[in-house]
């Protein structure tokens, strides 16, 4: 039409197309189309924007999370170990996490609470956790610690404050694990609760589809614990990103059968710092912080791009993240980032509070 008008246009259109760019006619046009319109009609009349640059490649995200999942594949046997031995006290078995008919083993449990609870401490190595567990399982009190019932038996929590405050105490090792007193005395206290509703969080997310941690780790806020009856201390807090750890770990041990992990599977991803570094180089955006509610986001983004099938990672959902990201394999990450031409995660000091690495 365009054409037609300007073999033979009227003298009234001279000087008029450009009206066409506020013209009530072409109202919900959008603005790029107003002025193609108009410089069709009259080129001379009409200054048009240039086109705006082409988009950017995109990203190779799929084939940067693929080259992660393969690399768990190939390695899997030989960091799995590496990681199980790093992380639990030698006395500890995860089959005993399971327990039968309802009941559950309190040092299991406790122990598992204790490791997410560390993991809030910042930038503290897994085997200084095991080492605090281990020596007290060796000197005897962490057992008693797990097996007591708080407030009804509070005995073995007085003996350890008596023991640690004691004048002639001079030996400071592991002062800060010390100082979670307070928190594990809180798990201790409502792990009956806790536990319980662990257990049917995959059926909560089951009957009413998006279910936050909060849920589970305020009990006295929940309205699903006050269905059951439930009540103990909030200790959301106390874990941290630790209880992404918690929710993983328990599916990777199958305390969650094969389908109940499935369902856990947006709860299972730590955003610690090298992750968040990790997937802003990927263009996701994770915050300037760890957070819990970041779970769900990492593993939407992760299973968007490989599937959910391969973003499982065999069970073990973002544990490869976590030890690919340490600083003795940057080497691998940065090999696959300039093979795909983009720029590789630029880690920071590492010292930021409230998070840990595997």
């Amino acid at each position: 039409m365009a054409q037609l008008v300007r073999a033979d246009s009227p003298t009234w259109m001279a000087g008029v197309a450009a009206c066409f760019l506020t013209h009530p006619l072409l109202q919900g046009w959008t603005c790029q189309d107003r002025k193609r319109l108009a410089l069709e009609l009259d080129p001379a009349q009409v200054t048009v924007d240039p086109p705006p640059p082409p988009p950017p490649p995109p990203l190779e995200v799929s084939s940067i999370l693929n080259r992660v999942h393969e690399w768990w594949l190939a390695e899997r046997n030989h960091e799995l170990p590496r990681y199980v031995e790093s992380v639990y006290p030698e006395q500890f078995n995860a089959e005993e996490l399971v327990g039968v008919d309802g009941a559950f083993d309190r040092i299991a449990w406790f122990t598992m609470f204790a490791l997410a609870c560390f993991r809030s401490f910042g930038r503290k190595q897994a085997e200084a956790h095991r080492n605090f567990i281990h020596s007290g399982w060796q000197e005897g009190w962490w057992a008693e610690l797990a097996q007591s019932e708080p407030p009804d038996c509070v005995d073995p929590w007085l003996a350890r404050l008596n023991r640690w405050s004691a004048p002639d105490r001079l030996d400071e090792t592991f002062h800060q694990w010390r100082r979670t007193l307070v928190d594990l005395y809180t798990i201790a206290r409502g792990m009956n609760v806790y536990v319980e509703l662990i257990r049917k969080f995959p059926g909560f997310v089951r009957e009413h589809g998006v279910v936050s941690l909060d849920e589970i780790l305020r009990p006295g806020e929940s309205q699903l614990a006050r269905q059951l009856g439930l009540d103990a201390a909030p200790i959301s807090r106390a874990l941290g990103i630790g209880a992404n750890w918690l929710i993983r770990e328990l599916s990777r041990n199958k305390v969650h059968d094969r389908d109940e992990a499935r369902l856990m599977a947006p709860y299972c991803w730590a955003s610690t710092q090298r992750v968040r570094e990790f997937f802003t180089a990927l263009d996701l955006d994770l915050g300037a912080t760890a957070d819990t509610h970041a779970s769900p986001r990492i593993h939407e983004f992760v299973t968007h791009h490989i599937g959910p099938e391969r973003a499982a990672f065999d069970g073990d959902f973002d544990l490869p993240l976590q030890i690919v990201t340490q600083p003795r394999l940057k080497w691998r990450l940065n090999q696959w980032f300039d093979e795909e031409g983009l720029n590789a995660p630029e880690y920071g000091n590492e010292s930021e509070d409230g998070e840990d690495y595997e």
